[in-house]
């Protein structure tokens, strides 16, 4: 059943792209897992199981058309970034006046069309700016959730400087620093550190189940967990961080069934999901990046390691390289532009970053308290001042790679992958 589930999400996949008729690299990729699977099954059977797949991921896909949303009275919005909201119906609003996710507003503006690409692919296919329309206010969880994080906000700008308050921000709350501060951490590789992400929701879990363990039963700490994590990523409300959360929560859930958790089912069933809610998402750049990362972490890393020497395989470093190189072309083919000094500055910081991660989660209730404050600013400055010092070398590769030279490059390293006659059965545990 594990296999035939992973051969019907990959065949949904295929639909989503089929309809949408757009090149992705993890359409090729999807393949490596293919490939690599060690499972035998009846041939005919394994055809029709993606056929379904197919027709049913087209399908979801043309559901999604522009011409099949109806225009509400009344939306409901269900995120914010500051002064654009998104609203549950393809609309989003523009307002000068503060608005909550889990208010509702009466529509009574003007509704325009957007043909902005980057909307469009997040499903966004109306704005409205906020004259005479009527706002709600919400009283539900959602406005509360979303209450309590501003207030976190005003907390950490009143005790922090002005720069470290958006970077810290930017670690545990996911919110955007301002475009100064993200071009610097673009400039040196570290952007991703300023998202909430799976490497930091995976970490905080980790901790919290070793602290309560020899008090609490395991099964009843993970489905805490699981109510937090989604709380959390409320609250963030980040497509990032709503990936990370289903992906942790997932492999948690499984644990508590005592089923086994393979990396493929994992990834496959996360996309299902996703676009099963919003076909749009299969073609958000940072979504696929996701994607291709974890794919680049869980199966790139055994090639990687066969060119390192045996006292570094088990290192951190080999993780680092196999995403960075795996990402490489399709990063050089949406953006002409890779960092170098990106994968130098990771194999400095991240092998630090969890403490100081932890670190930034436990001491923020204590953040009004002067050597706390102290010891905050001081971190946080050095952490900017190192993302500084590599963003002005300005290290990286400015180059176009056509289409069918990605097309190559991943199927060489798909080629590579399924070379290796010891690939693992791969399981994710905690």
């Amino acid at each position: 059943m594990s296999f035939l589930f992973f051969v019907f999400c990959l065949g949904f996949l295929i639909g989503l792209f089929f309809y949408f008729k757009v090149f992705s690299v993890i359409l090729i990729i999807s393949f490596i897992l293919f490939f690599a699977i060690k499972e035998k099954e009846n041939f005919l059977i394994l055809i029709f199981i993606a056929l379904i797949g197919i027709i049913l991921g087209f399908l979801r896909a043309s559901i999604n058309k522009v011409e099949n949303i109806k225009i509400p009275k009344v939306v409901s919005v269900s995120s914010s970034n500051n002064s654009f909201y998104i609203t549950d119906k393809g609309i989003a609003i523009i307002s000068k006046e503060k608005i909550y996710p889990g208010d509702k507003i009466i529509l009574r503006d003007e509704i325009q069309k957007t043909n902005d690409e980057f909307l469009n692919k997040k499903g966004i296919y109306y704005v409205v700016f906020l004259k005479n329309s009527e706002i709600i206010s919400g009283s539900g969880f959602l406005n509360k959730i979303f209450k309590i994080k501003e207030k976190i906000n005003k907390f950490i700008d009143e005790n922090l400087s002005f720069d470290s308050s958006q970077i810290l921000k930017g670690i545990i709350l996911g919110q955007k620093p301002i475009e100064e501060i993200e071009e610097i951490f673009k400039k040196s590789g570290l952007l991703h550190l300023l998202v909430v992400s799976g490497q930091n929701l995976t970490l905080f879990c980790y901790i919290l189940i070793n602290f309560f363990k020899n008090f609490i039963n395991r099964k009843i700490i993970l489905i805490f967990l699981i109510l937090f994590i989604f709380l959390f990523a409320t609250m963030i409300s980040e497509s990032a961080t709503w990936r990370a959360a289903l992906m942790v929560s997932l492999i948690f859930f499984f644990e508590i069934l005592g089923r086994p958790v393979l990396i493929r089912n994992i990834i496959l069933g996360i996309i299902l999901i996703l676009t099963l809610i919003k076909p749009n998402f299969i073609l958000d750049l940072s979504f696929q990046l996701s994607i291709l990362a974890i794919l680049g972490l869980f199966y790139f890393r055994y090639v990687i390691e066969k060119f390192l020497p045996k006292n570094l395989k088990d290192s951190i470093l080999v993780e680092i390289l196999a995403v960075q190189i795996f990402l490489l072309p399709f990063l050089l083919y949406n953006f002409s532009y890779f960092p170098l000094s990106g994968i130098f500055l990771n194999l400095i910081i991240l092998p630090f970053y969890p403490v100081f991660f932890i670190y930034q989660i436990l001491s923020l209730p204590f953040l009004n308290f002067l050597p706390i404050k102290i010891i905050n600013e001081f971190l946080i400055q050095s952490f900017y001042f190192l993302a500084k010092i590599f963003a002005s070398f300005n290290l990286g590769i400015e180059i176009f790679i056509p289409k069918i030279f990605v097309i190559f490059i991943y199927l060489y390293f798909t080629f590579l992958i399924i070379k290796n006659k010891n690939l693992p059965d791969f399981a994710w545990t905690v």
